[in-house]
């Protein structure tokens, strides 16, 4: 008989720490299936915040190329190299016309003078070399 009071002994303590320790069993499970919904949770976010690095990435490098363009295309409009330049090839050309107006003006009055002198050669003699301005009055 002492076996058999053993026995219940230890179910009845068996009982005792099932019903103490059920419901942390309980608590234990429950927790078990709240981290591994939060382990489901992270891997998700995780999983997403490296797709949203790489599409990071990827804008940054395009910014980074929009950024070259826009620079070089500021730096050209800034450059007012091309800009000088035409302004000095269009004061050589007006001073190049200018000196070509007085060479045709030259070469017209010349043009003018041989022709009055083919048409009357007797009134438009040069003057020799010889002779002096006294010598031709007004007189003559």
């Amino acid at each position: 008989d002492r076996v058999g009071d053993e026995l219940r002994q230890i179910t009845s303590k068996e009982s005792e720490l099932g019903e103490v320790f059920g419901q942390k069993v309980e608590e234990w499970k429950e927790a078990q299936t709240h981290l591994k919904k939060l382990e489901e949770a992270h891997e998700a976010h995780s999983e997403n915040t490296n797709n949203l690095s790489d599409d990071l990435e990827c804008i940054s490098e395009e910014l980074s190329q929009v950024k070259m363009k826009m620079d070089k295309k500021a730096s050209s409009t800034t450059d007012a190299t091309p800009l000088v330049e035409i302004r000095a090839a269009i004061q050589r050309l007006k001073k190049e016309n200018k000196e070509m107006d007085v060479r045709l003006g030259i070469l017209d009055y010349e043009l003018n003078q041989a022709r009055m002198l083919e048409a009357n050669p007797q009134e438009h003699s040069p003057v020799n070399p010889d002779e002096s301005d006294d010598e031709h009055s007004i007189d003559e």
